[in-house]
Protein backbone atom coordinates (compact mmCIF):
# COMPACT_ATOMS: atom_id res chain seq x y z
CA UNK A 1 0.00 0.00 0.00
CA UNK A 2 1.20 3.23 -0.75
CA UNK A 3 1.10 4.03 2.60
CA UNK A 4 2.65 7.93 2.36
CA UNK A 5 0.23 8.73 -0.12
CA UNK A 6 -2.89 7.91 2.02
CA UNK A 7 -1.15 9.63 4.85
CA UNK A 8 -0.55 12.90 3.56
CA UNK A 9 -3.66 13.01 1.37
CA UNK A 10 -5.60 11.59 4.67
CA UNK A 11 -4.48 14.66 6.88
CA UNK A 12 -5.65 17.25 4.38
CA UNK A 13 -9.30 15.38 4.28
CA UNK A 14 -8.52 15.53 7.99
CA UNK A 15 -8.05 18.83 8.30
CA UNK A 16 -11.41 20.33 5.96
CA UNK A 17 -13.38 17.92 7.79
CA UNK A 18 -14.81 19.99 10.43
CA UNK A 19 -14.07 22.87 12.48
CA UNK A 20 -13.50 21.17 15.39
CA UNK A 21 -9.81 20.44 14.63
CA UNK A 22 -9.70 24.21 14.01
CA UNK A 23 -10.63 25.14 17.45
CA UNK A 24 -8.09 22.02 18.46
CA UNK A 25 -5.13 23.98 17.41
CA UNK A 26 -6.09 27.35 18.44
CA UNK A 27 -6.65 26.56 21.94
CA UNK A 28 -3.49 25.02 21.55
CA UNK A 29 -1.24 27.53 20.78
CA UNK A 30 -3.52 30.27 22.79
CA UNK A 31 -2.62 27.96 26.36
CA UNK A 32 1.38 28.16 25.18
CA UNK A 33 1.67 32.09 24.56
CA UNK A 34 -0.42 32.70 27.56
CA UNK A 35 1.54 30.64 29.96
CA UNK A 36 -1.39 28.06 30.72
CA UNK A 37 0.24 25.13 29.90
CA UNK A 38 1.55 24.88 33.65
CA UNK A 39 -1.49 23.94 34.44
CA UNK A 40 -1.74 21.22 32.35
CA UNK A 41 2.21 20.61 30.71
CA UNK A 42 1.02 16.81 30.74
CA UNK A 43 -2.15 17.04 28.16
CA UNK A 44 -0.68 20.02 26.12
CA UNK A 45 2.87 18.42 25.38
CA UNK A 46 1.44 15.12 25.13
CA UNK A 47 -1.06 16.84 22.73
CA UNK A 48 1.59 19.01 20.68
CA UNK A 49 4.06 15.87 19.89
CA UNK A 50 1.21 13.15 19.22
CA UNK A 51 -0.48 15.99 16.61
CA UNK A 52 3.11 16.27 14.84
CA UNK A 53 3.82 13.20 14.49
CA UNK A 54 0.66 12.29 13.19
CA UNK A 55 0.75 14.93 10.76
CA UNK A 56 3.94 14.82 9.19
CA UNK A 57 3.24 11.88 6.82
CA UNK A 58 6.16 9.65 7.83
CA UNK A 59 5.90 9.25 11.48
CA UNK A 60 1.89 9.03 10.29
CA UNK A 61 3.26 5.92 8.30
CA UNK A 62 5.05 4.58 11.57
CA UNK A 63 1.68 4.53 13.23
CA UNK A 64 -0.04 3.39 10.65
CA UNK A 65 2.26 0.63 10.39
CA UNK A 66 2.06 -0.08 14.22
CA UNK A 67 -1.29 -0.90 14.14
CA UNK A 68 -1.23 -3.74 11.64
CA UNK A 69 -1.46 -1.38 8.62
CA UNK A 70 -5.30 -3.05 9.19
CA UNK A 71 -7.12 0.61 9.78
CA UNK A 72 -6.62 4.20 7.57
CA UNK A 73 -5.12 7.20 8.73
CA UNK A 74 -7.96 8.58 10.51
CA UNK A 75 -7.99 6.09 12.86
CA UNK A 76 -4.70 7.06 14.42
CA UNK A 77 -5.67 10.37 15.09
CA UNK A 78 -7.57 8.90 17.89
CA UNK A 79 -4.10 9.38 19.71
CA UNK A 80 -5.25 13.22 19.62
CA UNK A 81 -7.07 14.39 22.28
CA UNK A 82 -8.91 17.00 20.31
CA UNK A 83 -11.46 16.95 22.33
CA UNK A 84 -10.54 17.35 25.75
CA UNK A 85 -8.15 19.96 25.23
CA UNK A 86 -10.79 22.44 22.78
CA UNK A 87 -12.68 21.55 26.00
CA UNK A 88 -10.30 22.39 28.43
CA UNK A 89 -9.59 25.63 26.18
CA UNK A 90 -13.43 26.44 26.49
CA UNK A 91 -13.09 25.95 30.26
CA UNK A 92 -10.30 28.29 30.65
CA UNK A 93 -11.89 31.28 28.87
CA UNK A 94 -15.12 31.22 30.83
CA UNK A 95 -13.23 30.61 33.58
CA UNK A 96 -11.43 34.00 32.78
CA UNK A 97 -14.94 35.20 32.07
CA UNK A 98 -16.47 34.64 35.30
CA UNK A 99 -13.63 35.79 37.28
CA UNK A 100 -13.27 39.35 35.42
CA UNK A 101 -15.09 42.65 37.26
CA UNK A 102 -14.82 44.25 33.69
CA UNK A 103 -17.07 42.23 32.22
CA UNK A 104 -21.06 43.02 32.52
CA UNK A 105 -23.10 39.48 32.98
CA UNK A 106 -25.01 40.00 29.91
CA UNK A 107 -21.61 39.68 27.68
CA UNK A 108 -20.70 37.10 29.80
CA UNK A 109 -23.96 34.96 28.78
CA UNK A 110 -23.60 36.57 25.41
CA UNK A 111 -20.30 34.44 25.21
CA UNK A 112 -21.51 31.41 26.68
CA UNK A 113 -24.33 31.13 23.72
CA UNK A 114 -21.51 31.65 20.92
CA UNK A 115 -19.81 29.05 22.29
CA UNK A 116 -22.44 26.84 22.04
CA UNK A 117 -23.36 27.67 18.45
CA UNK A 118 -19.69 27.57 17.35
CA UNK A 119 -20.10 23.94 18.76
CA UNK A 120 -23.44 22.52 17.07
CA UNK A 121 -23.57 24.99 14.11
CA UNK A 122 -21.89 25.69 10.98
CA UNK A 123 -20.00 23.31 8.32
CA UNK A 124 -16.57 22.47 7.70
CA UNK A 125 -14.30 25.67 6.93
CA UNK A 126 -12.98 26.05 3.49
CA UNK A 127 -16.07 25.41 1.78
CA UNK A 128 -15.48 26.06 -2.08
CA UNK A 129 -17.61 28.88 -3.76
CA UNK A 130 -19.41 26.48 -6.51
CA UNK A 131 -23.34 26.68 -6.05
CA UNK A 132 -26.26 24.27 -5.79
CA UNK A 133 -27.15 25.25 -9.33
CA UNK A 134 -23.50 24.68 -10.71
CA UNK A 135 -23.50 21.07 -9.43
CA UNK A 136 -26.73 20.54 -10.83
CA UNK A 137 -25.81 21.87 -14.12
CA UNK A 138 -22.68 20.32 -14.30
CA UNK A 139 -24.23 16.69 -13.25
CA UNK A 140 -27.31 17.37 -16.02
CA UNK A 141 -24.14 17.68 -18.76
CA UNK A 142 -22.37 14.59 -17.40
CA UNK A 143 -25.55 12.86 -17.84
CA UNK A 144 -25.86 14.12 -21.46
CA UNK A 145 -21.96 12.86 -21.81
CA UNK A 146 -22.65 9.31 -20.70
CA UNK A 147 -25.28 8.65 -22.79
CA UNK A 148 -22.76 8.78 -25.48
CA UNK A 149 -20.81 5.90 -23.21
CA UNK A 150 -21.10 2.07 -24.69
CA UNK A 151 -22.58 0.04 -22.25
CA UNK A 152 -20.34 -1.99 -19.55
CA UNK A 153 -17.34 0.52 -20.88
CA UNK A 154 -14.50 1.74 -18.22
CA UNK A 155 -14.02 5.34 -17.95
CA UNK A 156 -11.77 7.82 -16.23
CA UNK A 157 -12.36 10.74 -14.73
CA UNK A 158 -12.20 13.15 -11.71
CA UNK A 159 -13.15 11.88 -8.43
CA UNK A 160 -16.83 14.07 -9.24
CA UNK A 161 -17.10 12.34 -12.56
CA UNK A 162 -16.45 8.83 -10.96
CA UNK A 163 -19.06 9.34 -8.44
CA UNK A 164 -21.97 10.76 -10.13
CA UNK A 165 -21.05 8.06 -13.38
CA UNK A 166 -21.66 5.41 -10.65
CA UNK A 167 -24.98 6.94 -10.04
CA UNK A 168 -25.92 7.71 -13.60
CA UNK A 169 -24.65 4.69 -15.18
CA UNK A 170 -24.37 1.78 -12.81
CA UNK A 171 -22.98 -0.09 -15.99
CA UNK A 172 -20.36 1.57 -16.70
CA UNK A 173 -16.85 0.62 -15.20
CA UNK A 174 -14.47 2.78 -13.11
CA UNK A 175 -10.48 3.09 -13.30
CA UNK A 176 -10.99 3.29 -9.60
CA UNK A 177 -13.15 3.54 -6.97
CA UNK A 178 -14.06 6.19 -3.93
CA UNK A 179 -11.64 3.96 -2.05
CA UNK A 180 -8.61 5.76 -3.77
CA UNK A 181 -9.26 9.82 -2.36
CA UNK A 182 -11.43 8.84 0.67
CA UNK A 183 -8.68 6.78 2.50
CA UNK A 184 -11.42 6.15 5.47
CA UNK A 185 -13.19 3.83 3.01
CA UNK A 186 -9.93 2.26 2.66
CA UNK A 187 -9.58 1.12 6.29
CA UNK A 188 -10.38 -1.96 6.39
CA UNK A 189 -8.73 -3.65 3.56
CA UNK A 190 -5.57 -4.74 2.58
CA UNK A 191 -5.96 -4.04 -1.41
CA UNK A 192 -3.78 -1.81 -2.62
CA UNK A 193 -3.82 0.67 -5.90
CA UNK A 194 -0.92 0.71 -8.24
CA UNK A 195 1.20 3.66 -7.72
CA UNK A 196 0.09 4.28 -11.76
CA UNK A 197 -3.85 4.81 -10.41
CA UNK A 198 -2.73 7.11 -7.95
CA UNK A 199 -0.84 8.74 -10.87
CA UNK A 200 -3.64 9.00 -12.79
CA UNK A 201 -5.96 10.05 -10.22
CA UNK A 202 -3.44 13.46 -9.02
CA UNK A 203 -3.10 14.56 -12.79
CA UNK A 204 -6.96 14.81 -13.25
CA UNK A 205 -7.55 16.42 -10.14
CA UNK A 206 -5.12 19.24 -11.22
CA UNK A 207 -6.83 19.05 -14.48
CA UNK A 208 -9.56 20.67 -13.00
CA UNK A 209 -7.55 23.62 -10.81
CA UNK A 210 -8.11 26.56 -12.42
CA UNK A 211 -4.66 28.23 -11.08
CA UNK A 212 -2.71 25.46 -12.15
CA UNK A 213 -3.91 25.82 -15.71
CA UNK A 214 -3.79 29.57 -15.60
CA UNK A 215 -0.72 29.37 -14.57
CA UNK A 216 0.41 26.47 -17.45
CA UNK A 217 1.33 24.40 -14.46
CA UNK A 218 -0.21 21.11 -15.48
CA UNK A 219 2.56 18.56 -15.28
CA UNK A 220 2.18 16.64 -18.63
CA UNK A 221 0.56 13.38 -18.22
CA UNK A 222 2.59 9.91 -18.80
CA UNK A 223 0.63 7.27 -17.80
CA UNK A 224 -1.11 7.21 -21.13
CA UNK A 225 0.59 3.18 -22.16
CA UNK A 226 -0.50 2.02 -18.64
CA UNK A 227 -4.17 3.58 -19.15
CA UNK A 228 -4.46 1.29 -22.43
CA UNK A 229 -3.55 -1.25 -20.84
CA UNK A 230 -6.07 -1.41 -18.64
CA UNK A 231 -8.49 -1.30 -21.38
CA UNK A 232 -10.16 2.74 -20.58
CA UNK A 233 -12.43 3.08 -23.43
CA UNK A 234 -13.69 6.76 -22.36
CA UNK A 235 -11.51 9.45 -21.02
CA UNK A 236 -14.03 12.59 -19.69
CA UNK A 237 -11.82 15.55 -19.04
CA UNK A 238 -12.60 19.10 -17.63
CA UNK A 239 -14.21 21.20 -20.39
CA UNK A 240 -11.57 24.08 -19.80
CA UNK A 241 -8.66 22.08 -20.58
CA UNK A 242 -6.48 23.81 -23.56
CA UNK A 243 -6.94 22.33 -26.53
CA UNK A 244 -3.08 21.28 -26.75
CA UNK A 245 -3.36 19.48 -24.18
CA UNK A 246 -6.44 18.01 -25.21
CA UNK A 247 -4.60 16.84 -29.01
CA UNK A 248 -1.73 15.34 -26.86
CA UNK A 249 -3.67 13.36 -24.80
CA UNK A 250 -5.54 12.18 -27.92
CA UNK A 251 -2.28 11.28 -29.63
CA UNK A 252 -0.67 9.18 -26.56
CA UNK A 253 -4.07 7.33 -25.96
CA UNK A 254 -4.84 6.88 -29.69
CA UNK A 255 -8.18 8.61 -28.50
CA UNK A 256 -10.51 11.20 -30.48
CA UNK A 257 -12.69 13.89 -28.70
CA UNK A 258 -16.16 12.74 -29.24
CA UNK A 259 -18.96 15.34 -30.14
CA UNK A 260 -20.17 15.77 -26.85
CA UNK A 261 -23.44 17.92 -27.84
CA UNK A 262 -23.64 21.13 -25.86
CA UNK A 263 -21.83 20.31 -23.08
CA UNK A 264 -19.38 22.90 -21.28
CA UNK A 265 -17.88 21.24 -18.23
CA UNK A 266 -16.70 18.03 -19.90
CA UNK A 267 -14.81 16.95 -22.96
CA UNK A 268 -15.30 13.45 -24.21
CA UNK A 269 -12.47 10.92 -25.82
CA UNK A 270 -12.55 7.80 -26.77
CA UNK A 271 -9.81 5.61 -26.48
CA UNK A 272 -8.60 3.54 -29.96
CA UNK A 273 -10.02 5.75 -32.40
CA UNK A 274 -7.34 8.10 -33.43
CA UNK A 275 -7.79 11.08 -35.72
CA UNK A 276 -7.08 10.43 -39.23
Amino acid sequence: MNYLHFAYHGFREYMGSGKLIFFFLLVLFLLWIRGRWEEQKTLLTYSSVIFLLCAFPPTAVFFMLYQTAFYDYRMILCLVPVTAVTAYGAAVLLENLWDSRRIKQSQKIGVLILLILLAVAGSRFGVSGVTVQDRQQEKKELEEVLTQIDENAMIWGTSTVMENARVLRPDIQLLYGRDLWQTDLNGLSYEEYPKEAVECYEWMEKAQDVELLMQNLLPEFDRSSWLIRQGVDYAILPGNLPEETVETLCHDLAASVVNSGNTESYILLELGRPVG
